[in-house]
Formats: structure tokens, C-alpha cells, sequence
């Protein structure tokens, strides 16, 4: 048998991404240096690819269905280019998106500060808005999340990741899940949602434990996920922003 090819991917963070000569400039770089893997990472990327709820004013919608449209047809011609050129293509956003479009595309669950209302809308994200995604984009590998500390109760968190486990399995996804959105302290997010799921979810784990810092402080974290795969990123430069490298 021979030995498996490693995944070496490229994370591209950029609005620039939505230029086609970006996205080609960006390719011929994989190609050059041997990448097998792209990852898209926009902060709202999953906003503005979630389909409106029907309660969304008809003033509204048509705008938000008018740019989730071209985002999905630009993201489909992307797709298609990774497939041709044998390249993994992979998502990247925050698993609960905090902004503007989100409030007006689902305005039934943001009209109070009830955590009924925040279960409910983590529910439909999960277990509706981010399959649906998915299924216009077929050729997509992986999903990967930056976690949030909850406002939900526990209970509820992890039946809302259990649904979104099977969700993107039933459309042959992969999911990995990362910590840096974790405010609270001790940061226990990543491995109490890792604990409710099957054991092929990826862990991303910073080699520091808080922010982009120098040094790269042994983060407790890397011993704490028995059993689960793990993606270990390393920032090369920088303290806010920086090169990263995910093995």
C-alpha cells in the first residue's frame, strides 16, 4: 500500500477573493508550490450564503436572494475550477455569524433577547441553513467553523451540533471545528463540542492558547483531544494577522 499524500492547503482571507483574476492568481500559486487544498475564509461568508426565511419582508429579500445568488453561481465557478485542477475546495466562517444581513434574512428570532429565540435560530442554522448551502456547491470537501461561546443551554448546543454533524455527512462534508472564537475561560468550547461528536471531526487548534502571539506557548488544548484528529496552526508572523501553516 502506499504511503497516504498529506493535505497542505492554502487559507486565503481576503474580500479580494471574489475577483476572478484573484482567485486565478491565487490557483497558480497552489499550482506552483504544490498545494492540494484551497480554504475560503470570509467572517460572513455563511450570512451571505444563507437562503432568507419566509418571514423576510419582501422589501428585503429580493436584494438578499439577488446576492446570495451571485455569491453561489461565483462559488459554483470556483468549485468547478478546483475539480478540474484536482484541488480540494474547502469553507471557512464563524458557526453563528453575528451581522447585519443575518438580522434581516431571519428576522423572527432577532426581534427579542429571548434564549428561546437564540436555540431556535441555532437549530435552523445548523440543522437547515448550512446543508442547504452545501447542496448547491456538491464538489465542496469541508466545512470549517470557528466556535462561539454559546448563548444557548448546554443541551441544546450539542443537539444543535449533532444535527449539523449529520446534515453535512449526508452530503458527503467533512467538519472541523476551531476554538478561536471562544471567549470564555477556561476555553472548553472545542473539546465539550468535540465530546458529543463522532470521532472523525477535525480539531484546529492554535499552537498558542489566546490570540496571534510570538512564541507559540504550548497550548494545553493539543493534550486535552484524545482521540480526535487534530489540524495544528501555526502563525508565522505577525500578532493580529499572519502566515498561517496547517499541517
Amino acid at each position: 500500500m502506499g504511503n497516504p499524500v498529506p493535505l497542505l492547503f492554502l487559507e486565503v482571507y481576503t474580500p479580494a477573493i471574489w475577483q476572478w483574476e484573484t482567485f486565478t492568481d491565487i490557483m497558480r500559486h497552489l499550482k506552483k508550490f504544490q498545494f492540494n487544498g484551497l480554504i475560503l475564509h470570509q467572517q460572513t461568508l455563511l450570512a451571505l450564503l444563507a437562503k432568507p426565511s419566509p418571514r423576510c419582508p419582501p422589501a428585503t429579500v429580493e436584494h438578499l436572494l439577488l446576492a446570495r445568488s451571485n455569491a453561489l453561481h461565483y462559488l459554483q465557478n470556483v468549485a468547478r475550477y478546483c475539480e478540474e485542477n484536482h484541488i480540494q475546495l474547502w469553507l471557512q466562517g464563524e458557526a453563528t455569524p453575528d451581522c447585519h444581513d443575518l438580522h434581516r434574512k431571519f428576522p423572527e428570532f432577532f426581534l427579542s433577547q429571548d434564549p428561546q429565540n437564540d436555540a431556535a435560530f441555532l437549530n435552523l442554522f445548523f440543522g437547515e441553513t448550512l446543508p442547504e448551502i452545501l447542496s448547491h456547491l456538491p464538489t465542496v470537501r469541508g466545512l470549517r467553523l470557528s466556535l462561539t461561546t454559546p448563548s444557548v443551554h448546554q443541551t441544546e448546543w450539542e443537539s444543535a451540533l449533532q444535527r449539523l454533524y449529520q446534515g453535512l455527512r449526508l452530503r458527503g462534508c467533512q467538519l472541523v471545528l476551531r476554538d478561536y472564537q471562544d471567549k470564555a475561560w477556561p476555553r472548553q468550547q472545542l473539546k465539550m463540542a468535540l465530546d458529543v461528536l463522532p470521532n472523525d471531526v477535525r480539531a484546529s487548534v492554535k499552537a498558542t492558547e489566546l490570540d496571534y502571539r510570538p512564541g507559540f506557548a504550548n497550548n494545553p488544548t493539543l493534550t486535552r483531544l484524545s482521540g480526535s484528529r487534530k489540524w495544528v496552526e501555526f502563525d508565522l508572523w505577525g500578532i493580529e494577522y499572519g502566515w498561517t501553516l496547517l499541517p
